[in-house]
Order: C-alpha cells, then sequence, then structure tokens
C-alpha cells in the first residue's frame, strides 16, 4: 500500500490515488459544473444527468472515506463538503417522488379523471399495441405527441373519445388531444413560430379542469434557438395558466427532467404537484436504453384535485413509455396565487 507521503509529495503519483481521485473528482467536477449560469445545449444535457450524479456522489462519499489516508485532511474534507453538498442539492428534487403521500385530502369530492399521455415516436409502426394499452386502461383524457396522419388513422380513436383535437404534422411536432367530455375554451397555440399546444376545458361533476397538452423543441438538436424556444413553450404555457383560477392539468413533452434549472424556473417552483410524487422516480426516455434514461415527459396538476394513481405503462415500441395518472377532484378551486409568481408575462 502506498503511504501517505509518497501519494502526496512523492516523484511519482500513486497509483491507487490516481484512480481514486479520478472516480470521485472527474464526474465531481462535471457536476459542480451545472452551477454555473449558462444556457447552452450542452448545460442542459448535463443537468438531465442529476439522478446519475446522485448515485455516483453517494458511491463517491463511500470510497473517499475508504481510501481517506490517501488524502491530506484539507484534501478530505474538501471532496467531503462538496459530494454532500452536490448530494443534498439532487436529493431535494428526488425525494418528493420517494415520500408518501396523502391521496385522500380532498373534503368533498365529486368525481375521478384518468388521463394518459405518450409521445408515440413517428417511426414507430406498432400502432395497435399502443390502442391495446389505451382500450385497456379506458382513460377519460388522452394526450399524443409526435403524431402524423397515418398515425391518428391506425389508432381511430375517434368512436371511443367522440371530443378531440388533432393536429397531425409530418415532422415530430404533430399533437392531438382526445376526451370522453365536452371540450371547451379551446387554445391551439402559445406563437406562431412554436410547435403547437393543445389548451381546453372540461367540467367533471360541476368542476372545471384546464387541460393542457405540450411537445416543447428538443433543445440538443435543431437549430440555435431550440433551446430557447423550449423554454419559450414552457414560460407561455404557465402564463396563460396564471391568469386561470383552479383545477388544472399539464401533461407533454417537456424535453427538460425535473434537474433542469428552467424546468423549475417555470414549473418546479410553481403550485404545480407531479402526479408521480409517491410513486417513485420512474424515467420514460429512452425507452429503448437499459441504462441511460430520463424523466422528460411529465404528467402535473394543481387545484383541489390528488393524484390516487400513477403508472407508467409498458414500451410498446416507442423510444418513450406511456403515462396514465388517476386523480380524484373536488368542488373548489385553488384560490391561492396562480402559477409562478416569479415568472414574467410575455
Amino acid at each position: 500500500m502506498c503511504g501517505v507521503r509518497v501519494c502526496l509529495t512523492g516523484p511519482k503519483a500513486c497509483p491507487m490515488k490516481l484512480v481514486s481521485h479520478l472516480l470521485i473528482f472527474g464526474p465531481l467536477a462535471a457536476s459542480l459544473f451545472t452551477l454555473v449560469p449558462i444556457a447552452y445545449p450542452f448545460q442542459e444535457a448535463n443537468l438531465s444527468l442529476g439522478a446519475y450524479y446522485l448515485v455516483h456522489h453517494i458511491l463517491a462519499l463511500l470510497l473517499l472515506i475508504g481510501v481517506r489516508r490517501n488524502y491530506s485532511r484539507t484534501e478530505f474534507r474538501i471532496g467531503l463538503v462538496l459530494l454532500l453538498g452536490m448530494s443534498f442539492g439532487y436529493l431535494r428534487v428526488v425525494t418528493p417522488y420517494y415520500l408518501p403521500v396523502n391521496r385522500s385530502s380532498i373534503e368533498s369530492p365529486v368525481g375521478h379523471l384518468s388521463v394518459f399521455f405518450v409521445n408515440t415516436y413517428l417511426a414507430n409502426q406498432n400502432h395497435q399495441a399502443l390502442k391495446s394499452q389505451i382500450v385497456s386502461s379506458n382513460p377519460d383524457i388522452i394526450g399524443l405527441v409526435e403524431v402524423d396522419q397515418y398515425w391518428l388513422n391506425r389508432l381511430a380513436l375517434t368512436e371511443l373519445y367522440p371530443h378531440r383535437v388533432e393536429m397531425p404534422r409530418d415532422d415530430n411536432y404533430g399533437i392531438a388531444l382526445y376526451s370522453k367530455f365536452e371540450l371547451t375554451e379551446i387554445v391551439t397555440s402559445v406563437g406562431e413560430e412554436l410547435p403547437p399546444v393543445i389548451m381546453a376545458s372540461v367540467e367533471i361533476g360541476g368542476a372545471p379542469i384546464r387541460i393542457v397538452c405540450l411537445h416543447a423543441l428538443n433543445p440538443l438538436f435543431g437549430d440555435d434557438r431550440a433551446l430557447v424556444d423550449r423554454n419559450l413553450v414552457l414560460r407561455r404555457v404557465v402564463s396563460r395558466l396564471r391568469d386561470v383560477k383552479g383545477n388544472a392539468v399539464v401533461m407533454g413533452d417537456f424535453n427538460a427532467t425535473p434537474f433542469s434549472k428552467f424546468y423549475n424556473i417555470y414549473v418546479g417552483e410553481s403550485e404545480f404537484r407531479d402526479a408521480m410524487w409517491g410513486y417513485g422516480l420512474w424515467r420514460s426516455w429512452d425507452a429503448f436504453s437499459q441504462t441511460l434514461r430520463l424523466k422528460l415527459d411529465h404528467v402535473l396538476y394543481r387545484g383541489d384535485m390528488a393524484a390516487t394513481d400513477f403508472e407508467m405503462m409498458p414500451f410498446f415500441g416507442s423510444d418513450h413509455l406511456p403515462m396514465r395518472a388517476v386523480f380524484q377532484l373536488g368542488a373548489g378551486f385553488d384560490t391561492g396565487d396562480d402559477v409562478l409568481n416569479n415568472s414574467a408575462h410575455d
């Protein structure tokens, strides 16, 4: 075993220290870089790895303690403080997904609402597999993104869902909303330069609910404005919802994880709750990968509602896994400040 002085001052670096140094401080340096306030696609990709950094930092803490005699007291303390500090930051995001949630908080329930959301993946041809999932889960509301006319024709949901808004496109930003309830106050755009967003209202047991389905731009592909436009979609949706009191459900492919600074600015610091809280941090993309997966798809809600069930549906050929959530609805309205007091109107 290399002695402490040899490791620190010897003419040749101690191999064990070099290895532990790379294992501990290499990923830690990349994790620390997420604190730099810059808005670039590579930083967004780095932020998306928060769950993986958390696992690394916990393991790195154990390794640091195990090989502490290879480090000076100052080196050890610096590593310990940095690893603990970054771990607590990531835990703040992860913890709500694993804490128990009160699912019976509605004093006067008036009904239930079930929603189903999925990014179908335009190149995917397993239309019948998805339709089978929809029929078996029998949701009240369906949100689909990345659909063209062929996808909609093959799914043939119009008989099951008489109320609908279909906006198929040949690129990745076709979108559709299906409902068993009448859709009113329909909005299909938050900007001509942006992908379509469907916003509509339904009423269940006398309680109105605003439903939003969206597919934000992928900030890692496309032109230099992709990241800006991704954030602009989220900001404009939030701005419109701010002026509407009461119950709301937002489902979509945000192309942002809960670790994203921009997700937290426009969504995470609002009164919205994640329907996944209490059910674990399920990651919806990339469904083809068994190692690297991220939570890009979200079902959020606010108001006099409680999420009583959530599940990630099985793989059916898309690179995204479908989501299903069930809510208990109350007759009251959330009359507090609406969404994101800190975000600016357009």
